[in-house]
């Protein structure tokens, strides 16, 4: 059973790592560059939207704050 398990992990690491095997050089190159940029992109706006949404949870609880201390 065990060994089953690792044969099929073994099996989809090594697809994984035979993606785009069948490119052109030059095909695959182009495909590294945009698949790059993608990452880069993506990462740059999951830091924005996770700083927008600490600072509007800050910005959120200090008028709470502020509004109980009102008498």
């Amino acid at each position: 059973m065990v060994g089953a398990v690792i044969e099929v992990f073994a099996d989809a690491l090594e697809a994984l790592t035979n993606i785009g095997a069948d490119l052109p050089p030059a095909v695959r190159e182009q495909a590294q560059k945009v698949v790059i940029s993608a990452i880069i992109v993506t990462q740059v706006a999951t830091q924005a939207a996770t700083m927008a949404a600490a600072s509007a949870a800050s910005s959120a609880s200090a008028a709470s704050s502020s509004a109980r201390r009102k008498p």
